[in-house]
């Protein structure tokens, strides 16, 4: 079985022969690719490595959906369902639980047990700066890292890797080098969200260098789907510049349903309208200023190649894991709106006062516009990677640019993979 409690002996799998990994939600966008990637990286020796996963909400679907072959890279896929499941061990937590809600059979397997590496994503993402959100970040982003640390008091852990958010360096602009941007006390954050990811650097900082562990913290920019493996453009969950599109998707939907009445509870797809229809609307972009989208398989495969090089960890401890250049979002807009089969929308640099805004453009602002403001009209971020341009050029140098035409390849992905109205 993958899910419920295990008994002692499927726990057995684990011990110090092997060299093992653990990782929080390996269901989730970014994890379920670092599980990939070291898959793909040991397909060789599989009989070599485990992999802890802690799932929440365990179940064999969940399981089972992250190890589709499809969604495994090229040389994995080669391996039966059997050969990989039998390297992982499979666990319910609870991120917001002091004990991580843990069966007490495995904490009390796992007790000396050596991880070589952990690696942990588990936290929500929300760029909504209302009061109301605030204790749930905190549960989760701040106190659940806290609960992730202390598994370092079951398992003997050699290297934390914490995976926080470029956007910690709040409102600025320029040049973003990572150990600049550590102290809350001067950056002016747009959202609680950056500065819950903030405050959980701290805590992984201050508990690795009390207990002596070694530790990185990984700070991915917006994250995408796949650019570099097959499929190309595969991502399990829609968000960040996804949302954004799905309110211009859902737009479009209602102007074809008042076309035509008989598409509803039908499949529909702006790619299959041919009709190019207005769409008035005024959106507040900066113009010549961009958004940093970096795909999820190129910072799943820069962050294990960072965790591997042991003498650059023991050297560096913030690292951005971001693309070279920026989209502009005039540009990705335009695109977005070419997708849909959008015409007359314009870009404005100004504030439109709520009073001045149409019944759409009300609607824009309330429900994604005011989420994303501060990111769509800020001077551009460069993030730097000077600290990676010696060990790892030539993992940089596989970094896909980030393209209108890339940027069509995702979208288009989400159209034709259960990117809905729901």
């Amino acid at each position: 079985m993958l899910s419920g409690n295990k008994t002692m002996s499927e726990y057995t799998k684990l011990t110090n022969n092997t060299k093992n990994y653990l990782i929080t939600s390996p269901t989730g966008l970014l994890a379920s690719h670092i599980l990939y990637q070291i898959l793909e990286d040991n397909v060789d020796n599989l009989q070599n490595i485990r992999i802890v996963n802690l799932v929440h909400g365990l179940t064999d679907e969940k399981i089972n959906y992250t190890l589709r072959k499809e969604h495994l890279y090229k040389k994995t896929q080669k391996k039966s369902f059997k050969e990989i499941k039998e390297i992982l061990i499979n666990v319910n937590f609870e991120l917001t639980s002091s004990d991580l809600g843990l069966d007490p059979v495995f904490v009390e397997k796992m007790k000396g047990v050596k991880i070589e590496h952990l690696f942990h994503s588990a936290a929500i993402t929300d760029f909504r700066d209302k009061e109301s959100i605030k204790p749930k970040l905190d549960k989760i982003n701040v106190e659940g890292t806290a609960n992730v640390l202390t598994l370092t008091k079951i398992f003997v852990v050699k290297n934390f890797h914490y995976v926080s958010s470029a956007y910690v360096c709040g409102i600025t602009s320029g040049k973003i080098i990572p150990d600049q941007y550590t102290d809350s006390n001067f950056i002016d954050f747009h959202n609680y969200y950056e500065f819950s990811k903030l405050k959980a650097e701290k805590l992984v900082e201050d508990y690795c260098v009390k207990e002596k562990i070694n530790y990185m913290i990984f700070r991915p920019s917006t994250i995408s789907g796949r650019l570099m493996y097959e499929p190309i453009g595969y991502i399990n969950k829609f968000d960040v510049f996804y949302a954004l599109f799905r309110f211009f998707y859902k737009m479009r939907y209602l102007y074809a349903l008042k076309e035509n009445p008989e598409i509803k509870d039908k499949a529909w797809s702006p790619l299959n309208e041919k009709k190019i229809v207005p769409f008035n609307i005024r959106i507040q972009a900066a113009e010549n200023q961009g958004l940093n989208i970096v795909p999820v398989d190129y910072a799943a495969k820069i962050i294990i190649d960072v965790s591997n090089n042991n003498n650059f960890i023991k050297k560096e401890k913030i690292v951005n894991i971001v693309n070279n250049d920026v989209i502009f979002h005039r540009t990705y807009i335009n695109t977005m709106m070419e997708v849909l089969k959008f015409k007359d929308f314009e870009f404005v640099n100004k504030n439109i006062p709520h009073k001045e805004q149409t019944q759409t453009e009300q609607s824009y602002y309330r429900m994604v516009g005011d989420i994303f403001h501060g990111y769509l009209n800020q001077g551009n971020l460069v993030f730097s990677v000077d600290n990676l341009k010696d060990d790892f050029e030539d993992t940089l140098k596989l970094c896909p640019v980030m393209s209108g035409d890339n940027f069509r390849t995702l979208i288009n992905y989400a159209l034709d993979n259960n990117f809905t109205v729901k």
